[in-house]
């Protein structure tokens, strides 16, 4: 009898955790890839973020085309390093953006977009080494505004 009781009792938890599982899936995705893996210094770096919608809800999402559209873009050097800001991004005043000209696109469950973004204009990547990259985007305020955090890529910088 206790047997049965205890095995139960694990078959609920498990339901349950099976229950959360499911209900834990983010509404959105972030993953970014490097067109161009290896890049010589003094040329721009980009990455392609691509922005899936997961949830089962259409989504409108709003890019200006500029650091501002991302919570963060964090590009670190070979040895873990932050790497410093460039004179643009350390002048750039999200808060008094002027409106400015927007894209808009409407994603429907399962489609994904695809940004480009030029992380040097931001990050000083002018010298040779490998960097990583990893972009953090908040999802629109009707999926809660979360922050969606990409993979981590590598870039590497030639002389």
């Amino acid at each position: 009898m206790k047997a049965s009781s205890i095995a139960g009792c694990l078959g609920s938890a498990l339901l349950l955790l099976a229950a959360a599982f499911a209900e834990s899936v983010p509404p959105f995705s972030l993953t970014i890839a490097a067109p161009h893996p290896a890049v010589k210094a003094g040329y721009g770096v980009k990455v392609d973020a691509t922005f899936t919608n997961n949830s089962d809800s259409v989504a409108t999402l709003r890019f200006s085309g500029s650091l501002c559209d991302y919570a963060a873009v964090e590009v670190r050097d070979g040895d873990g390093n932050v790497v410093p800001d460039t004179e643009i991004k350390s002048k750039l005043d999200c808060a008094h953006m002027d409106a400015g000209e927007f894209r808009i696109y409407r994603l429907k469950p399962g489609e994904s977009r695809r940004e480009t973004i030029w992380v040097s204009r931001f990050s000083d990547m002018s010298k040779p080494g490998e960097y990583s990259v990893q972009v953090q985007w908040k999802a629109p305020e009707e999926f809660g505004g979360m922050v969606v955090k990409s993979n981590t890529i590598t870039v590497t910088v030639t002389p």
